[in-house]
């Protein structure tokens, strides 16, 4: 089975590792780490190394160093990653209903956004393998019909792997799309999930003040007025209609990042950040 960067185990115990070892400079003795992680205190240096290499095993951004029993941290820090050098995967689902499981994906639409400048597009309808509400059809103009020959999420999931690479995700309430993409994707690679970082445009409206009189509803402001960003002549399909409509406050949030000073996606400096 092919292998993605962004493809990692759902692991509690790893996540506490990795915050762990981002807040001691990217390692930290095994000792150190089973005393705070497995709460497993005054271990032997070698018995400590081999728990933490079980529970981290499968996991390409940690590992234990043999010569110096020490949990090294292995990739960069995305929360420390410096917005002019990010890409950006903007995207938003459709979905058979509000809730996974049991509801399904039925269309994923995105564009990746590079140093400004849209550099490509992913857009399908996905055949969620179940029936599509009445009211769900109305609301997304989405019916059976029209997935019925779509490819399922399982033949599209490589792809979607491949294109969101390790950018950063934006979506309009980015939780909910990330927690439905998650669990497709735990059925087709059971107990894991994107490693993305990920930017909500559900922002505060101090955040959203560089728009006078539009709050929170600043879809109106535009991609293209806010990074001018040339959108395609053609972009008149779904792609497009989640650029300026989903995510328009995130590139705004981003420019006020910017006007501020503020260059980096540390929490502590650009709030909407989740996950």
């Amino acid at each position: 089975m092919q292998t993605f960067r962004n493809l990692v185990p759902d692991s509690a115990l790893v996540q506490e590792a990795i915050e762990l070892l981002r807040s001691s400079g990217g390692h930290a003795p095994a000792v150190e780490v089973a005393d705070a992680v497995l709460q497993l205190p005054d271990l032997d240096p070698a018995l400590a190394a081999t728990l933490v290499a079980d529970f981290i095993e499968g996991d390409w951004r940690l590992r234990v160093a043999e010569e110096t029993l020490e949990v090294e941290l292995l990739c960069e820090d995305d929360d420390c990653r410096q917005l002019g050098e990010a890409d950006f995967v903007v995207f938003d689902v459709e979905t058979t209903g509000p809730k996974t499981p049991p509801c399904r994906i039925m269309e994923l639409g995105a564009i990746r956004v590079s140093r400004g400048r849209i550099v490509a597009e992913f857009q399908t309808l996905i055949n969620p393998l179940m029936p599509i509400p009445p009211f769900i059809a109305n609301l997304t103009g989405i019916n059976e019909t029209m997935v019925a020959r779509a490819p399922t999420f399982d033949e599209v999931a490589a792809d979607w792997l491949a294109f969101a690479d390790q950018a950063v995700l934006v979506a309009h309430n980015a939780t909910f799309d990330v927690r439905f993409i998650n669990h497709e994707l735990s059925l087709l690679y059971p107990g894991q999930r994107m490693s993305n970082p990920h930017l909500c445009t559900r922002v505060p409206r101090a955040v959203a003040s560089g728009c006078a009189g539009c709050g929170l509803a600043i879809a109106d402001c535009g991609l293209k007025y806010l990074l001018s960003i040339r959108l395609p002549q053609s972009a008149t399909g779904p792609p497009a209609r989640y650029c300026s409509l989903y995510c328009s406050p995130a590139f705004l949030l981003f420019n006020n990042a910017r006007r501020t000073k503020i260059t980096t996606m540390t929490p502590a400096t650009l709030k909407p950040t989740v996950g």
